[in-house]
């Protein structure tokens, strides 16, 4: 844990100024910034503190976390997240939402001491050790939903053991996203008795109602396709496989939204290599003829899989990743293609194998072939709705139940 310590604490002197220059630059607020650092408003009476680390992984449990409130209403709901564009969308509900504390002693006694924390909840990847540890001094039970682990992650968990039982220890209950986090979640400290069962719970992700861009308006979505939350090695794939589809659909349009805006210069410059002309999404303004739409902003993606009848889900052409979550083309409508490395969400990708709902591709030039057949592409979203659907409802009892349990054996009053 010492090593761990060292090592967030050198990084603090690079990244509070970094979060301070933010601020000054008018790109996040002194709000936020006071947030990351533990402050803000305090809350009133015992809380329920559950954390995602963005819009993707908290926007599919908010019927869990409307039931978890129905069936506590003595537990205030605090919500947190890295992002502000999660905090924002969190505190839409109505819920207290504030940008997570950072993962350090002093950040994380001012957060507790403003919250009465009776129990904590985090979604996916985000185990944190000295918060975990804090928490655990305070026997507030900490429970994880749709808990994930890469092999990669398990790698780097693995330099730092002390670290990794310290974050995974102390956790009560760990209801994995997929077959393959679980033992790896074990073989770094989980106590094999707090291992649930797998619960992917982005099935539960339901598109919101379709509004009105002016930007994306003249799309036509049947010749138009998304390549969503893309890393790097996968754009130039992406654009070469654009630029072969387009002898076959002249009329064809991609949306190219890279998982990290802050990569749309390097991005920028693969298109214009190509000879590929773009407009940035931040623009406002609507992309011509022959134009990519390059996505820099965040918060934005159920615009995209609405404006797009097919989508290249990212992070599955290149190994590491993992791949991102299909439920969520999938609840739009929009057809799946997607790489080979998909480990994060195997479960939902292999019963989409099963029912023939999307198409795998290996490499640019394949993803051009499938580009180039809409009659193969438009008869996916059908068969990947209904491989996809059915047991969310009773997952989510499930998890309910042992939320509540967990929460009652703390001795939170019933």
């Amino acid at each position: 844990m010492l090593a761990y310590r060292l090592l967030l604490s050198l990084i603090a002197l690079v990244m509070i100024p970094a979060l301070a220059l933010r601020a000054l630059r008018g790109r996040e607020s002194w709000a936020v910034f006071g947030e990351r650092l533990g402050f803000g408003a305090a809350t009133d009476g015992p809380v329920l503190w559950i954390h995602g680390a963005s819009n993707g992984e908290l926007a599919p449990t908010r019927p869990l976390i409307e039931a978890i409130a129905a069936a506590r209403p003595d537990l205030a709901l605090l919500v947190t997240s890295n992002s502000t564009t999660a905090r924002d969308m969190i505190a839409g509900w109505g819920l207290a939402a504030r940008c997570a504390p950072l993962d350090l002693g002093p950040c994380l006694s001012a957060f507790l001491r403003r919250h009465d924390v009776q129990g904590y909840i985090t979604l996916e990847k985000e185990f944190w050790p000295q918060r975990h540890a804090r928490l655990a001094a305070q026997s507030a039970p900490i429970l994880g939903l749709a808990s994930a682990m890469s092999e990669a992650t398990a790698r780097a968990w693995s330099r730092l053991p002390v670290a990794a039982r310290a974050a995974l220890t102390p956790v009560a209950r760990a209801w994995p996203q997929d077959t393959a986090t679980g033992p790896r979640l074990v073989a770094l400290g989980l106590d094999p008795a707090a291992l649930g069962p797998v619960t992917p719970l982005k099935a539960g992700y339901t598109a919101p109602e379709r509004g009105t861009d002016p930007m994306l308006a003249g799309l036509d979505r049947a010749d138009t396709w998304l390549a969503a939350s893309t890393h790097p090695g996968e754009e130039a794939e992406v654009i070469a496989a654009h630029l072969a589809a387009l002898k076959s659909r002249p009329a064809l349009r991609l949306i190219l939204a890279p998982r990290h805006p802050r990569r749309v210069p390097e991005v920028a410059a693969l298109l214009d290599a190509a000879g590929l002309p773009h407009r940035l999404r931040s623009h406002g303004t609507a992309p011509a003829a022959g134009e990519v739409l390059l996505v820099d902003t965040m918060g934005e993606m159920a615009l995209f899989y609405d404006a797009a009848s097919a989508c290249f889900v990212g992070g599955s052409l290149v190994p590491g990743i993992g791949g991102h979550t299909p439920y969520e083309p999938a609840a739009h409508g929009s057809a799946i293609l997607h790489g080979p490395h998909v480990a994060n969400h195997a479960t939902a990708f292999a019963a989409l194998t099963r029912a023939d709902a999307a198409i795998a591709v290996a490499h640019g030039p394949a993803l051009a072939v499938a580009l180039s057949d809409p009659a193969a592409l438009a008869a996916l979203p059908a068969r990947a709705s209904a491989a996809l659907a059915g047991s969310h409802a009773a997952q989510t009892d499930r998890v309910l139940a042992g939320i509540l349990a967990a929460l009652k054996s703390n001795g939170a009053p019933d």
